[in-house]
């Protein structure tokens, strides 16, 4: 599965079963000239390895484009064996890393914010982001267009920053549904859209 990097590139996810008793899920960044690498992030001989444990691979690795020409790689995952009734849900962020002779902007943030979605629309899988100002309860909340509770997100205590969560909503139907995040008196609610 590949997705543009916004700078004539790809960065592609797969399967790898090269390696016994495999599979290992890897990666590989291809730029605007069809060149593997240089980045820190990959390494340019098999591809950088995300997932390093050879057993308990469910699925093929899905990936889709986010912000400033980055990716979300995520995956289903048996670390149990346990025949598919416990399954892990994992996303790692990639995107290329380099300098900057700007001065970096400030990582505290300055106040509460939920950002949209992305995708959005989407189809499976979104991305929810938000930031915390301070340590605060958080509850990320999922309703459909009835107003029905269908996933909790999370509901704990989270540190101050940004924070990402990966809604998978491959068991749910196409529709209109809506994220809410309440986080101590800050309540902000954003919509999205999933399509099969």
């Amino acid at each position: 599965m590949a997705v543009s990097d916004q700078s004539g590139g790809l960065y592609v996810v797969w399967s790898d079963y090269r390696l016994a008793p495999g599979p290992v899920l890897a990666g590989s960044h291809v730029n605007a000239d069809g060149e593997i690498g240089p980045d820190p992030f990959w390494a340019p001989e098999l591809g950088g390895i995300l997932s390093d444990s050879i057993l308990g691979i469910v699925n093929e690795p899905w990936l889709v484009a986010g912000p400033s020409g980055t990716a979300v790689v995520f995956w289903v995952h048996d670390r149990q064996q346990s025949s598919n009734q416990f399954l892990d849900l994992y996303a790692q962020r990639i995107g290329a890393v380099g300098l900057s002779a700007e001065e970096p902007a400030s990582t505290v943030p300055s106040g509460f914010a939920l950002f949209p979605c992305y995708p959005n629309p989407f189809n499976s899988a979104t991305a929810i982001v938000f930031e915390l100002a301070t340590a605060s309860f958080v509850k990320l909340t999922v309703y459909d267009l009835l107003g029905r509770e269908v996933a909790v997100l999370t509901d704990r205590v989270l540190p101050m920053g940004r924070h990402e969560y990966l809604f998978n909503a491959s068991a749910l139907a196409s529709g209109i549904y809506f994220y809410r995040l309440q986080a101590g008196n800050f309540t902000q609610t954003r919509k999205m859209v999933l399509v099969r």
